[in-house]
C-alpha cells in the first residue's frame, strides 16, 4: 500500500455545470432516488412498488403498516404516517416527518439490507448514467463518452471531463465484468458492469481524465483494473483551493507504484484479476481528480475505471418527531429537529443543531465542538450540550417553557456552572416536575435578542433594528431610530451585578393576554401599565414601571442566566414602542444610563445629541409618562 503527497504533473481542477439521476430498490423498502423525491401516502416510485401505509410489511420485524423508507440522496419530503417506520434519510437537506408511532430516523444515513443496518450516507457516480451519444436512447457497450457531462449523484452535481489527450486515445462505457472488491460502498454492492474503458494504442498516446465536485467531498473509493501491457496511470487530487490531496493506492501483485504513478509488469490478465488492479482511496476533502493514462511502450492498453463512490457533506435536515417514543439521529449538517410528543431519544451529531424538545420526556445530545440551540424544556428531560477542546458553545431557550400561567426556576450545580436543574411550576406554584441539563454554556429563561418590536411592514427582531429603520410609537406615529447599542453580560458580571440580573415578563402576565409571548428584558427597562388601578392610585391612566419593580407579580420574575445581551434604540425623543405586543419604552438617556454604557457608545450618543453633555439637554430629554417609584409600584401588586 502506498501514500503519496508529491506533485504528479498532472492538470489543475476545472468547473462543474448540470444533472441527471439514478434510482434504488428493495423489497420491503419505499425507497427514493437522487432526486427530490416526495414519499408519502401518494409515492408511487419505489421500482418494486412498495409503498407508505399500504400494510405491505414483509421483513423481519415490521407488521402492517411498518415503513422502512430509504430515501437517497436529494432534497427529499417524507411523511410516513402510521406504523413504528424506520426512516434513512440519506445525503442531502431533507424534511422528515415520521407521524405516529416509535420511530428510528437517520438524517443522513443510507441503510444496508444485508445487515439491516445504517451506514454512512454515501453517494456514486455511476457509469451506467452515462448520457447516451448513439441517439438510439440506449446506452450501450463501448459507447463513446461525451467529451463532458455532468451527472447528480443526490446532494453533489459531479462533472467528468475528457480534459486532454494525445494523438487518437478511445473513451468509452464498458458493460463488461469489473473487480469490485475493497470498494466502500453505500450498503449496496457495486455495479460490476459499470465502467470507463480507456485505449491507448501508441507509443505515448494519452488521455486525461477530470472528475469536480461542486462541493468538496470525502473517503472516495473505487478500482482502476485491467492495468496491463505497457499501461501507466497517474492519479492526482485536489482540495477546493487547488492543494494536493494524499491518495492511497492498495496496488495489486502486478503493478508498480511509484509515488502517484502506476504502472505494469508486463502481465497480461482479465478486469476482475486482482494483481493487474488498484484500489483507489482518498480521504479528502476532495473537489477534483485527475487520472492521465498513457501508454509507455509498444503495447496496447485499456484500463477501466469503477463507479466512484464518496461521502457527500452532510444535509441540513429538518426532522419532525411525531407522537411516539422515537430515535433521532441528526448526524452531520445543521439540522432543526422537533421532538414534539411521546418520550424522544434525540442525538444531534456534528453541526449547529436546532432542536425543539417535546412534551415528553426527551433525551437529547448536542453533539461537539458545535453551537446547539435547544428550544424549551419539559418536566423529565435531560439535555447534554455536548462539550469539545474546539468552539463548543450551546444555548439552551426556555421560554414559553413555563407550564400555562405558572412558572420555572433555574438552579446552577455548585460544581459546574454549566449544569443545572430547571424546575416547574403550574398557575397555582405547585412543583409539577423538573428537567436536567449539562455542558450548556448559555441558558436564556431579555430588550434583549429575540423580542419582535413592531414595524410599518411588520414585527422585526430587536438585534436586528439599525438607525434609519422606521417603528411605530404610541404617541408620535413613525418614527425612525437615531441610535442603537447593545451591552453584553457574561456568567461573571452578572454574578458581581446581581441587580442587573435579567426580568422574565411570562406570556399574558401583563394582562389581556400581554406580552403576545414571553419577553426577557433589563431590570430597568419600563412597561407601560394602563388599568383601573394606575387611574386609582396616581389619576394618570397610563404610567411606566421598570421591570424589576413588577417581580412580584404572578409570571414576573428575576431569572439566572449565563450570559444575556441588552440591546437599546433610541428616537429624537423618549417613545413607547410595541415589544411583543405590549408597550414598552425606548431608550431614555439619564445621567444614570449614559454612565452605564461604554465610552465609545456614550461618545456615540454625544455625537447624534451634543445637548446631552448638558445637565439641560438629559432634563430636556423627557420621558414619555410619568415613571413610578418602587412603592408606587407595590400599589398595583395589591
Amino acid at each position: 500500500m502506498t501514500i503519496y503527497t508529491s506533485n504528479c504533473g498532472c492538470i489543475t481542477p476545472t468547473d462543474p455545470t448540470d444533472p441527471t439521476t439514478p434510482n434504488g430498490a428493495g423489497d420491503g423498502i419505499v425507497s427514493g432516488n437522487n432526486e427530490a423525491n416526495r414519499i408519502d401516502l401518494a409515492y408511487t416510485g419505489d421500482p418494486e412498488g412498495d409503498m407508505i401505509d399500504n400494510n405491505d410489511a414483509i421483513l423481519p420485524g415490521e407488521e402492517g403498516d411498518d415503513d422502512i423508507v430509504v430515501a437517497g440522496g436529494g432534497n427529499d419530503t417524507i411523511y410516513t404516517g402510521e406504523g413504528n417506520d424506520e426512516v434513512y434519510g440519506g445525503a442531502g437537506n431533507d424534511y422528515i416527518n415520521v407521524g405516529y408511532g416509535d420511530n428510528l430516523v437517520y438524517g443522513d444515513s443510507n441503510y444496508d439490507a444485508e445487515t439491516g443496518e445504517a451506514v454512512d450516507a454515501r453517494e456514486v457516480f455511476q457509469w451506467s448514467l452515462t448520457p447516451d451519444t448513439s441517439g438510439d436512447g440506449e446506452l450501450s457497450q463501448y459507447e463513446d463518452t461525451p467529451t463532458t457531462f455532468t451527472q447528480n449523484t443526490g446532494s453533489v452535481n459531479v462533472t467528468f471531463t475528457i480534459a486532454d489527450s494525445n494523438l487518437t486515445p478511445i473513451t468509452q462505457f464498458d458493460g463488461n465484468e469489473q473487480l469490485t472488491d475493497g470498494i466502500e460502498d453505500d450498503g449496496t454492492d457495486p455495479d460490476s458492469h459499470s465502467s470507463l474503458a480507456s485505449w491507448v494504442q501508441e507509443n505515448g498516446e494519452s488521455a486525461t481524465y477530470e472528475w469536480d465536485f461542486d462541493e468538496e467531498v470525502t473517503d472516495v473509493s473505487f478500482r482502476i483494473n485491467d492495468i496491463d501491457y505497457d499501461s501507466n496511470v497517474v492519479i492526482c487530487a485536489y482540495d477546493a483551493d487547488g492543494n494536493f490531496v494524499d491518495v492511497t493506492l492498495d496496488a495489486g501483485d502486478s503493478t508498480i507504484v511509484n509515488g502517484s504513478s502506476i504502472s505494469a509488469d508486463g502481465s497480461i490478465e482479465p478486469a476482475t484479476n486482482p494483481s493487474t488492479s488498484v484500489l483507489v482511496s482518498i480521504d479528502g476533502p476532495v473537489s477534483s481528480i485527475v487520472i492521465c493514462h498513457t501508454q509507455d511502450g509498444d503495447h496496447s492498453s485499456e484500463i477501466n475505471v469503477t463507479d466512484i463512490y464518496f461521502d457527500a457533506p452532510a444535509g441540513s435536515d429538518t426532522i419532525l418527531g411525531g407522537t411516539g417514543d422515537d430515535t433521532i439521529y441528526g448526524e452531520g449538517g445543521n439540522d432543526l429537529i422537533h421532538a414534539n410528543e411521546g418520550d424522544n431519544l434525540i442525538y444531534g451529531g456534528d453541526g449547529n443543531d436546532t432542536i425543539y424538545s417535546g412534551t415528553g420526556a426527551d433525551t437529547i445530545y448536542g453533539g461537539e465542538n458545535d453551537e446547539d440551540l435547544f428550544h424549551g424544556a419539559a418536566p423529565g428531560d435531560h439535555i447534554d450540550g455536548g462539550s469539545g477542546t474546539d468552539v463548543d458553545y450551546d444555548t439552551l431557550d426556555l421560554r414559553g417553557s413555563a407550564p400555562e400561567g405558572g412558572r420555572l426556576e433555574v438552579i446552577y450545580s455548585d460544581d459546574d456552572p454549566e449544569d443545572g436543574t430547571v424546575n416547574f411550576f403550574d398557575a397555582d406554584d405547585e412543583f409539577t416536575g423538573s428537567a436536567t441539563f449539562e455542558d450548556i454554556e448559555n441558558v436564556i429563561p431579555c430588550f434583549t435578542p429575540g423580542t419582535q418590536i413592531a414595524t410599518p411592514k411588520g414585527e422585526r427582531l430587536v438585534e436586528e433594528l439599525r438607525a434609519g429603520d422606521r417603528i411605530i410609537t404610541r404617541d408620535n406615529g413613525i418614527q425612525e431610530i437615531r441610535w442603537t447599542g447593545a451591552r453584553q453580560m457574561n456568567a461573571q458580571e452578572l454574578a458581581r451585578a446581581a441587580h442587573l440580573r435579567p426580568v422574565l415578563i411570562q406570556k399574558g402576565s401583563l394582562g389581556y393576554g400581554l406580552p403576545e409571548r414571553d419577553m426577557l428584558v433589563s431590570p430597568n427597562h419600563r412597561v407601560l401599565v394602563n388599568n383601573d388601578k394606575t387611574a386609582l392610585y396616581f389619576e394618570e391612566r397610563e404610567v411606566l414601571v421598570a421591570a424589576k419593580h413588577l417581580v412580584g407579580l404572578k409570571g414576573i420574575d428575576t431569572v439566572d442566566t449565563m450570559g444575556t445581551t441588552y440591546i437599546h434604540f433610541m428616537f429624537d425623543r423618549h417613545e413607547v414602542v410595541l415589544s411583543d405586543g405590549s408597550w414598552t419604552e425606548s431608550f431614555q438617556p439619564g445621567h444614570q444610563t449614559l454612565d452605564g454604557l461604554g465610552n465609545a457608545q456614550r461618545n456615540e450618543i454625544f455625537e447624534l445629541f451634543p445637548e446631552l453633555q448638558e445637565e439641560e439637554g438629559v432634563s430636556n430629554y423627557a420621558a414619555a409618562r410619568r415613571t413610578l417609584k418602587r412603592h408606587e409600584a407595590a400599589l398595583l401588586a395589591k
